[in-house]
C-alpha cells in the first residue's frame, strides 16, 4: 500500500437514542440531536489530540509492530 501522499480511512459511526440515554439519561428528540452533534465535535477534537500525541511521542510509536 503506497501511502506516501495520503492515507485515508472512513470511520462510520452511529448511535441510537437508546444508546445515548444509557449514558446520560432520558433525552428529548431535540436533546438527542444536540447530543449527536456534540458527540461528533468531541470525537473530532479527540482525533486532533491523537495527532498531538504523535508529535510528542513519535519516537516511541515508530517502533510499534503493526499489521
Amino acid at each position: 500500500m503506497d501511502v506516501s501522499k495520503k492515507f485515508e480511512r472512513t470511520f462510520n459511526w452511529s448511535i441510537t437514542k437508546d444508546q445515548a440515554e444509557q449514558y446520560v439519561g432520558p433525552l428529548s428528540d431535540q436533546d438527542f440531536d444536540h447530543f449527536c452533534k456534540i458527540f461528533e465535535e468531541v470525537f473530532y477534537n479527540e482525533y486532533q489530540g491523537i495527532l498531538e500525541n504523535f508529535r510528542e511521542d513519535w519516537d516511541e510509536y515508530k517502533t510499534w509492530d503493526v499489521k
